[in-house]
C-alpha cells in the first residue's frame, strides 16, 4: 500500500478570552487571532473490502477521569462572579483540506486498486461548563458539549466502474460523511483524607453519522449511543511511596439502518456493540534521592464478538489483554541516567481466531547522557 498526501496547514480561529468577575462588571479582556493544527482527515473509506467490527486499542483513553477545563477551546467565555464556582463558554472553529492518493498493489507489483481524493475537512466543537468547589478537598464539575466533523470527499482517479449507475463503486464510493456528537458530563473529585484523592466521571453521548455515497441521497448512515465511566484513587502513605488505582467500563452501541433488513439481506450487518472493561494499577517508590521503583499492570476486555460467518464477516471485538511491567530508574548524576524495565504481555483475540494471542517478555534497557 502507497500512501502520498498533500495538504495546506489547517485553518482555525482561536479568541482568547472574556471573563466577568462580577455579575455587573462585564469586559473583554484580549482579544486574538491565531492558527491551531487540526488532526488529519479520514480516508474516505478502506482500500480493503469488508469490514471486522470497530475496536479500540486495549491501551487507548478516549474517556479519563480527568477535568473538563474551560480553556479547552479557542474562544473561552468565563464568568467567576458566582458564590464557590464559575461557568464558562468555549468554541472551535478548523478547516482544512489536501488530497490523498492511494495505491493497492498486487504480488506482481500491478497497481490492482487504486484513488486519488480530494478532501475538505470542517470541525467545530462548544462546550459549556459549570464547576462548583463545594469546600476545600470537594469539587464538581458538569459540562455539555456538542462537536461536529463535516468531511467531503471528490476522487479524481478510481479504480472503480465510472458508471455512476454501476453496482460497485468500490473504493471511490463515498462524496460526503458528517459527524456530530452530543455530550453530557459530571466530574466530583475529592480528598477525604489528607493522602488520599479519589476522581470519578460520568459521561453520556449521542452520536450521528451521515453518509452519501456516489448516486445516493444524503442521510443517516447509523447512530451510536456510549455510556462511559472513569475512576482514579490515589494513595501516598509515604511521601515517597504512592499507589493508583483506577477502572473505565464502556457500554457502546452503533445501529446502523442495515440491521433492520430483512429477506435475503437479514443479519447481513448486525447492530454493533463495542463495551470493554480496562482497568490500571501502578505504585512507585523512590529507593533514595536518584533511584525510583514502579510497577505497572493494565487490563482490558472486551466480550462483543459475533460470529455471523454464516451471513457476512464476524463483528465485534472479542479480546483479553494484561500487561505488567517492572520498572527501576538510575540517575547517576544531572547528566548520566539509566533504565532497566522488565515486561510481561498475555493477549487472546477471538476476532481473530486466535492468530493473534501471544505471550511474551521483554527486557528493556536505557542508557542517557545529556551534554
Amino acid at each position: 500500500m502507497h500512501y502520498r498526501r498533500n495538504a495546506r496547514p489547517p485553518l482555525g480561529a482561536s479568541w482568547q478570552a472574556c471573563r466577568i468577575f462580577c455579575p455587573r462588571d462585564c469586559a473583554f479582556l484580549a482579544g486574538e487571532i491565531t492558527q491551531k493544527p487540526a488532526p488529519p482527515p479520514d480516508p474516505p473509506g478502506p482500500l480493503t473490502r469488508g469490514k471486522t467490527g470497530k475496536s479500540q486499542h486495549p491501551h487507548s483513553r478516549p474517556q479519563d477521569a480527568r477535568s473538563p477545563r474551560a480553556d479547552d477551546g479557542p474562544f473561552v467565555f468565563e464568568h467567576e462572579g458566582l458564590r464557590d464556582g464559575c461557568v464558562s463558554f468555549a468554541g472551535e472553529w478548523l478547516n482544512s483540506d489536501g488530497t490523498l492518493t492511494e495505491d493497492l498493489l498486487n504480488e506482481l507489483g500491478v497497481d490492482t486498486t487504486y484513488r486519488t481524493t480530494g478532501y475538505g475537512q470542517d470541525q467545530q466543537k462548544y462546550a459549556f461548563t459549570a464547576n462548583w468547589y463545594a469546600r476545600p478537598g470537594l469539587s464538581f464539575t458538569g459540562q455539555y458539549y456538542w462537536k461536529g466533523r463535516q468531511n467531503s470527499f471528490n476522487n479524481t482517479r478510481a479504480s472503480s466502474n465510472p458508471d455512476p449507475t454501476s453496482g460497485d463503486r468500490y473504493p471511490a464510493y463515498l462524496t460526503h460523511q458528517d459527524f456530530a456528537t452530543n455530550d453530557v458530563n459530571v466530574r466530583a473529585s475529592w480528598s477525604p483524607a489528607l493522602l488520599v484523592h479519589l476522581v470519578a466521571r460520568y459521561d453520556y453521548q449521542e452520536s450521528t453519522i451521515r453518509t452519501q455515497e456516489v448516486g445516493l441521497a444524503f442521510d443517516a448512515s447509523a447512530k451510536v449511543k456510549t455510556h462511559i465511566v472513569s475512576a482514579t484513587a490515589t494513595w501516598n502513605p509515604l511521601d515517597r511511596w504512592f499507589v493508583q488505582l483506577g477502572g473505565n467500563p464502556v457500554t457502546d452501541r452503533t445501529v446502523t439502518p442495515a440491521s433492520a433488513l430483512t429477506g435475503a439481506a437479514a443479519d447481513r450487518v448486525p447492530d454493533s456493540d463495542n463495551n470493554y472493561f480496562s482497568g490500571t494499577f501502578s505504585t512507585g517508590y523512590a529507593l533514595d534521592d536518584r533511584t525510583d521503583l514502579s510497577a505497572d499492570y493494565d487490563y482490558y476486555r472486551a466480550d462483543n464478538f459475533v460470529d455471523n460467518s454464516a451471513s457476512s464477516l464476524p463483528y465485534g471485538a472479542g479480546a483479553t489483554t494484561q500487561i505488567a511491567s517492572l520498572t527501576l530508574n538510575r540517575r547517576v548524576n544531572p547528566q548520566l541516567s539509566y533504565t532497566l524495565k522488565y515486561t510481561y504481555a498475555d493477549n487472546t483475540d477471538v476476532l481473530a481466531g486466535g492468530m493473534n494471542d501471544f505471550r511474551g517478555s521483554t527486557f528493556y534497557a536505557k542508557v542517557q547522557y545529556r551534554f
